[in-house]
Order: C-alpha cells, then sequence, then structure tokens
C-alpha cells in the first residue's frame, strides 16, 4: 500500500515541474511613447505643460507613474499616478507651474510604466524652464522719533502712506522679498510683517529673551535664513516662520559687535570692558569658536572678498581704517587710513569700496588701493543698492541720493523725517 501511494504523488510532483519550467517568465517591459512635450521645448513659468502619449505592454500594464523632476531627481510637481489593468494606456494631462521661486533651467518629465511583474521602463523627456523675472513691486522707507518706529509705503506717484509702526526707537529692518515679509526691530519689539495688508507673521521679541539687548539684524544670500545679534553676545539664526535653528554665544562677559555670517562661519566683532577688540571666528552650525585675534577700533562693516579674505572697515583714533583679514591663516593687515575720518557704512561694488563717511562719500579701488572722493558735502548714513537695476543709493539724513552706473550722483527723493532705512521690495 505504501508503494502503491507514493508512486503517484511522485508522478505529480514530476509532471507538476515539468510543466512550470516549461512556462516563461515575463521579462518584457512596458513601452512608452510620448508626444508632448517636445525634447528641449521651452516654457516661460507660470505656464501649463500638457504631458501626453501612451504606453502598451504584452501582457498587462499594473500602473503608470508620471512627474516633474531636476537633474538630480527631486520632485517639482508631485506625482501623479494611473492604476491601469490594460494591456495599452493612453495619457494627457496638465502640470500647471506657478512657483516664482524656481530658477531657470533644464527639468524633466519624468514617466514610468510597471507592468503585473513589475517590469519597469521610464522615459525622461528634458524641458527648459525660464524663472518668474523679478520685478519691483514695493518701496518702503523707514523712519523713528519720539520712541515711535513708522514704516511707509510710496505709491505710483510717490506719496507716502503710513503702513506699519512700532513702539521703541529703531534698531534694524530687513525686507526679505523672497518670502515676501519686512522685518522691522527697535529696541523693545521686532516684528515680521507681511505686505500689502501687513499683518504680523511672527514676533521675535516675544520669542526670544532679553530682547533688550537686541542690536542688528542681516538675511542670507538666498533669503532662506535671518541672523539677529544681541549685544550681550548671541546670535540667533532663524528660519522664515521666525523658528531658531542654530545659536551662537559669547563667552562671559563678552560683548558681540559688528557681525557677518558666512557659509559655513561666523565673523563677528567681540569687546569686553578690559581688553581689546577682538575679531572672533566661530563655526556655523556647532557654535564653537575656532580662532581670534585683536583688532583696532569699532568695526563699522564686514565685507567678503575671494578665498576667505575680508574687509574690515573700522574707526579708530581719529581715523578710518580699512584692514584686510586672512581667515585662513588668521592675520590682519591695515590696508589703508583715512586720516580725521570717520566711516559711517562701507558696500562693496565689483571692485570698489563705496564708503560714506565724515568726509564725503568715497571710493576706494580695492586693485590700485587708491582712494578717490565722489562727493565732499553729502554727509550719509547708509548704503544700498536696487537689485535689478544695480544703483546704488545713499541715504543722507532726509535725503535719498542714486549713484548709478553713469557715476553720476543725483538727489531723488527728500521727507519730513530723517531715513533710518529704504527697503527695495520684489516680487521675489
Amino acid at each position: 500500500m505504501l508503494v502503491i501511494i507514493q508512486r503517484p504523488i511522485n508522478i505529480i510532483i514530476f509532471f507538476g515541474f515539468f510543466f512550470s519550467s516549461c512556462q516563461k517568465e515575463d521579462s518584457v517591459a512596458p513601452t512608452i511613447f510620448v508626444s508632448s512635450p517636445l525634447i528641449n521645448e521651452s516654457f516661460q513659468i507660470p505656464t501649463s505643460i500638457n504631458v501626453s502619449g501612451y504606453t502598451q505592454d504584452n501582457i498587462n500594464i499594473d500602473r503608470v507613474e508620471i512627474d516633474l523632476v531636476t537633474d538630480n531627481s527631486t520632485t517639482i510637481i508631485q506625482k501623479i499616478d494611473f492604476d491601469v489593468d490594460s494591456v495599452f494606456f493612453e495619457f494627457d494631462i496638465q502640470f500647471s507651474i506657478i512657483d516664482r521661486l524656481l530658477a531657470s533651467g533644464t527639468y524633466y518629465i519624468n514617466i514610468k510604466s510597471f507592468d503585473d511583474k513589475q517590469n519597469m521602463s521610464s522615459k525622461y523627456i528634458p524641458l527648459y524652464l525660464y524663472e518668474v523675472p523679478k520685478v519691483l513691486m514695493a518701496q518702503f522707507f523707514i523712519t523713528s522719533s519720539n520712541n515711535i518706529t513708522k514704516l511707509y509705503e510710496l505709491d505710483s506717484s510717490v506719496n507716502a502712506h503710513l503702513s506699519y509702526q512700532l513702539s521703541g526707537n529703531y534698531k534694524s529692518s530687513i525686507g526679505n522679498s523672497r518670502h515676501q515679509y519686512l522685518f522691522i526691530g527697535t529696541d523693545v519689539s521686532g516684528s515680521s510683517i507681511s505686505p500689502p495688508l501687513f499683518n504680523n507673521l511672527w514676533d521675535l521679541s516675544s520669542s526670544i529673551s532679553f530682547y533688550n539687548f537686541f542690536s542688528s539684524s542681516s538675511k542670507s544670500n538666498n533669503g532662506d535664513q535671518v541672523h539677529f545679534s544681541f549685544s550681550d553676545g548671541r546670535i540667533f539664526t532663524c528660519n522664515k516662520d521666525g523658528n531658531v535653528i542654530n545659536a551662537i554665544y559669547s563667552d562671559n562677559q563678552e560683548n558681540f559687535g559688528k557681525y557677518y555670517v558666512d557659509n559655513d562661519l561666523v565673523l563677528v566683532e567681540s569687546t569686553t570692558s578690559f581688553s581689546q577688540n577682538q575679531l572672533v571666528v566661530y563655526f556655523r552650525q556647532s557654535g564653537v569658536e575656532k580662532q581670534r585675534g585683536n583688532i583696532n577700533g569699532n568695526l563699522v562693516e564686514i565685507i567678503p572678498l575671494d578665498n576667505q579674505e575680508y574687509i574690515l572697515a573700522s574707526n579708530f583714533s581719529n581715523k578710518a581704517l580699512l584692514s584686510i583679514y586672512f581667515e585662513n591663516t588668521n592675520t590682519i593687515y591695515d590696508e589703508f587710513e583715512i586720516q580725521n575720518s570717520e566711516i559711517y557704512d562701507a558696500y562693496k561694488v565689483n571692485n570698489n569700496i563705496l564708503i560714506a563717511s565724515s568726509s564725503g562719500i568715497l571710493n576706494y579701488n580695492i586693485n590700485t588701493k587708491m582712494l578717490s572722493t565722489i562727493n565732499s558735502q553729502l554727509l550719509c548714513e547708509k548704503i544700498i543698492e536696487d537689485e535689478i537695476t544695480q544703483n546704488i543709493y545713499f541715504i543722507c539724513g532726509k535725503e535719498l541720493w542714486n549713484y548709478n552706473s553713469g557715476n553720476n550722483l543725483i538727489q531723488v527723493r527728500s521727507f519730513s523725517d530723517s531715513l533710518k532705512n529704504y527697503i527695495f521690495f520684489y516680487n521675489k
């Protein structure tokens, strides 16, 4: 009985193996044909891109995926999935691209087709997107008196309209066009507001303790981060929502003055009541001190050059100093002295350093190491640049002066109160 029962089982196993071995595993991937968009077709944002074509398989298509990606496969438009369950599938969809911050460049329509056995084929259709052009949306100016700081907007007829006001004396302000807000900091409050409704997005003075030590602000080149310095030896970095993402603290009894945030480093003037001023370099992410060195006078501006070199503009013993700091060797060399003068602001334009000083508006050529006078009569406190025209503007008391590419200095506006800042606000 045992032998009779075993033989049919062996026969069944044998024939089952024989027939299964004769069946071929599906290894053929689906094919994809794309009729739109054309290879290397170009589009101006905002735009809609029609993606059409078809895919087919020898047995059955399980699903199709379509998205828009960068050259490193970062997703720009969220993936669209289709559950198919047929041998043939035709697609015809629209991708709407409205991102004002998307940069010009080559992007890819990525189409993938999977069959039931997960054999996959893909098509990458390159196309070129032209970014939204940068345009000027508004111009603002800030005044401060009697413990009140006011923000005004200029209309198309150059009439000023009060848009917002804060209590306290003015300290610092930023126009962040990328994320569409203005930050204004006084000695008692610091607010981020969003034009055109001027609603309050976040309040720095309520989220950071000992706000009364607030001294200045700046933003990263791309505008994704903002930096806030406090004279008691603190620098905070916040994201666009005002959340603190990084912090640097000084040693005990050290105060912070002028600072500059570079890619990986933070350079800051450190002062105490018992020693010479120093330039301290911190690692940006960890906040750990890297090195320090003595500096002469009080820093007004730290200007980056190339190869981790920086120009230090300072005032010392009734003279203005331009020095070069070599971060790699932690050495400082005096570059140029301006006797009987005081620097109020300094700004780099190409190979020149424009200087607002008690001696007027000056220009220092970095290559020739020559100093020239643009105007000896104008006493200006701040230098700003229009990012579109690249024209330079000087805030001189109640007046705004334009220094254009033709090296002409022209008064463009006058105001009833002294200006603290003038902000060009763009669409991005």
